[in-house]
C-alpha cells in the first residue's frame, strides 16, 4: 500500500505550547514514507468556517439519523456543495509545484493508497478530512483511503513487554444482519499474522459488546490485550440515499 502524508505544525506561541493559541500559524508538509520524499512546509489556512462546518455536522450527524421531508432542501444544498468542500481542503494543502507533484504521483500511482492526516491542532482535526476531492470527485470513490493520526508531542515512556502480543479482534453483528463468521470478516487479517511463527496470540471477544470489551480489558485474572481490532459494517438505505456505521 502506497501511503501519502499531510503533516501539520503549529508555530508556538513562545511558552512552547502552540496549542494554546488560536491564533498561532499552521503548516503543513507532505510525505511519502516509502521513498522519504517530503516537501517544505507551507502556510495552512482552513478554508471551511464555522458556519460551514455546522452544516456538515448537521447533515451528517443529525439528518441522517433523522432525514425527515421538512428538511430535505437544506439537505439537497449540503449536498451540492460537499465536493466544493472537499475540493477546497485539497487546494488549501496544495498550494506549491512540489506538493501538486508530489500528489499527482500519488493518485497516479497503481495499487491501494492511504491518506494519512498527521496532526494535533484542533482547528485542523475538526475539518471534513474524509470528503477531500479533486476533480474527479471525493476520493473515497476513487478507492483512496484516509485516515486520522494524532501526532506525539512527547515522548511517552512505555512498559517492557515478552512475546506473544496478544490481539483482541471485535466483529460487529448487527441485529438484523444475519450470521457474521468472525473468522471469515478477520480473514485478511489473520492472513497477515500467519507468518510471525507464533508472536500474535489472536483472541475473539464474544459477545461483541461494549460491556463484554470493558469487562475484558479490565479483567486482570486473563492474560493483558496488547491490542484491539474492531470489524465494523454499514448499511445503506437506498430510499433515503443514506448510509450508516453499525
Amino acid at each position: 500500500m502506497i501511503e501519502l502524508s499531510f503533516r501539520f505544525t503549529t508555530s508556538s506561541n513562545g511558552d512552547g505550547n502552540a496549542d494554546d493559541n488560536a491564533d498561532a500559524p499552521i503548516h503543513v508538509s507532505l510525505f511519502r514514507p516509502d521513498s522519504g520524499t517530503y516537501t517544505d512546509p507551507a502556510e495552512f489556512i482552513p478554508p471551511l468556517d464555522d458556519a460551514a462546518l455546522a452544516e456538515i455536522h448537521w447533515y451528517l450527524e443529525l439528518y441522517s439519523d433523522w432525514p425527515t421531508v421538512v428538511e430535505r432542501d437544506r439537505a439537497q444544498r449540503v449536498e451540492q456543495k460537499l465536493e466544493g468542500w472537499g475540493n477546497a481542503l485539497r487546494k488549501r494543502v496544495l498550494t506549491n509545484e512540489a506538493g501538486l507533484r508530489l500528489w499527482q504521483q500519488f493518485v497516479d500511482a497503481p495499487g491501494d493508497k492511504l491518506l494519512t492526516i498527521d496532526a494535533t491542532d484542533p482547528r485542523v482535526l475538526r475539518l471534513p478530512w474524509e470528503l477531500l476531492a479533486d476533480d474527479s470527485g471525493h476520493l473515497f470513490a476513487q478507492g483512496i483511503s484516509v485516515r486520522r493520526r494524532l501526532q506525539q508531542a512527547t515522548a511517552t515512556p512505555t512498559r517492557p513487554l515478552t512475546l506473544p502480543l496478544r490481539l483482541l479482534v471485535v466483529v460487529a453483528r448487527p441485529d438484523d444482519g444475519g450470521f457474521i463468521d468472525p473468522r471469515a470478516v478477520s480473514r485478511p487479517l489473520l492472513a497477515a499474522l500467519d507468518g510471525l511463527d507464533g508472536q500474535v496470540v489472536v483472541e475473539f471477544l464474544y459477545p461483541p459488546t461494549l460491556a463484554a470489551l470493558t469487562n475484558r480489558l479490565r479483567d486482570r485474572r486473563q492474560p493483558p490485550v496488547h491490542l484491539v481490532h474492531f470489524d465494523g459494517h454499514g448499511v445503506y438505505d437506498r430510499r433515503q440515499g443514506l448510509g450508516s456505521a453499525l
